[in-house]
């Protein structure tokens, strides 16, 4: 699956999601919800590696893995909701160390 692909999936996915809850998002919405999923990816981490209340699990490594995932795709959207294209800003960025 190529960058387009996923980010159309995420999108969608979204959509549903906003729909089922009637949560009326705007730019503001992306970046807060991006905030909120890195605080839980946070939380999860440290479970995962055992600076929580209860020793790591297998839960508590897909706690992590799921969370890491929501924080991925809400920065995809936080991107998104501001016309800015994720493959052509790490080009820019990043890419541009290759070509020296």
């Amino acid at each position: 699956m190529d960058s387009k692909e996923l980010t159309q999936k995420i999108i969608q996915v979204s959509d549903i999601y906003a729909n089922r809850f009637n949560i009326a998002r705007d730019k503001d919405w992306y970046f807060y919800k991006f905030i909120e999923e890195v605080g839980e990816m946070t939380k999860a981490y440290n479970d995962y590696c055992g600076r929580g209340r209860n020793a790591p699990t297998k839960e508590s490594e897909q706690q992590f893995r799921d969370e890491l995932a929501d924080v991925f795709a809400h920065l995809i959207l936080f991107a998104k909701a501001h016309d800015i294209d994720f493959e052509d800003v790490i080009k820019e960025k990043w890419f541009q160390y290759l070509e020296k």
